[in-house]
């Protein structure tokens, strides 16, 4: 049924601050609860007990809705190893099929130090993020990031939003690496402003260009010597091993593939003694020894076919 106190063509729930929405499109995952955010700010739907269980597939029953799964919020994405629900009510009923899903955290997890001290790891981005509490304005937040070589934030995915949000309490409102220059929004980092939260950005460009998380779920764009704390991203990928090394008197990769693409200042060492090559930060090849340092992995794989996917509404 439907009330006035829920937006048109939604579902009122058991209680007057419940509204549910069916979307019939499948989507993945992460799309579904994207799609959901930009609805009123809402998400995929958690499930706080039996009743609420049995209200929902009640509902998709009346409806004579054909699919036969449906998504809900519970993820393990964001704290590694712990299902939660991603509107971070308590995860506490389960009514799971016969095959509990296993958790696993090992795609999640980081190699021993690979994040500096007060920082999480975010294995969707293999970076670092760390939140500051002490408020300063945009420029000196950004300064002080990269005085601990890394950057404020940037954000390109719903995934990496729940994330970052993650860090810091619901009242805050940190400051983002993205900023307006030049007629556009950039951020400091390089990468470009591509993953837009519903909403985003009201505000006057040229008197407002730089942005903060708001706390309702937009970015918020603000004057810039308004003081709010930081979130600050590390890369963790520094000097990654890749296939490239020294065999029969020429470079060549493991893959079989032909060394034909060198940016300048690499592979600067004896090749006998140092036959291993990384990617160094600055941007060139490094040849070293192969078992001189222990660095994390860059690995290339070809896609998987795409008949065997399945998608839920």
């Amino acid at each position: 049924m439907t009330t006035a106190s829920c937006p048109a063509g939604s579902i009122q729930g058991r209680n007057s601050n419940e509204c549910y929405q069916i979307f019939s499109m499948p989507n993945d995952w992460a799309a579904a609860e994207e799609q959901c955010s930009n609805y009123n700010n809402g998400h995929l739907t958690s499930v706080a007990d039996i009743f609420e269980n049995s209200f929902i597939h009640n509902e998709i029953q009346i409806l004579n809705y054909k699919a036969v799964e449906v998504w809900i919020s519970g993820n393990t994405l964001f704290v590694p190893g712990s299902w939660t629900w991603s509107d971070k009510t308590s995860f506490i009923y389960t009514n799971w099929a016969p095959v509990k899903p296993r958790l696993s955290t090992s795609i999640t997890s980081p190699p021993t130090g690979v994040c500096p001290s007060g920082y999480q790891y975010f294995s969707g981005t293999g970076y670092c993020y760390g939140y500051y509490s002490t408020q300063s304005n945009w420029s000196s937040s950004e300064n002080y990031c990269a005085s601990n070589g890394g950057h404020l934030a940037s954000i390109h995915s719903y995934q990496e939003d729940n994330f970052i949000r993650n860090l810091f309490g619901p009242s805050n409102d940190p400051w983002l690496g993205l900023h307006y220059v030049n007629n556009q929004w950039i951020y400091t980092d390089g990468t470009a402003y591509d993953y837009t939260p519903a909403n985003s950005l009201p505000n006057d460009y040229a008197t407002n260009p730089c942005a903060d998380m708001h706390q309702t779920g937009y970015l918020n764009n603000v004057g810039c010597n308004l003081l709010l704390e930081r979130v600050y991203l590390f890369s963790s990928s520094y000097d990654p091993w890749i296939g490239l090394h020294y065999v029969n008197n020429q470079w060549i990769y493991t893959d079989g593939t032909a060394y034909d693409y060198s940016p300048a200042n690499s592979l600067s060492k004896n090749y006998t003694s140092n036959p291993c090559a990384d990617i160094h930060q600055e941007g060139y090849f490094n040849n070293v020894g192969c078992n001189e340092f222990a660095l994390t992995s860059v690995c290339k794989v070809a896609p998987l076919s795409n008949k065997n996917l399945k998608f839920h509404a």
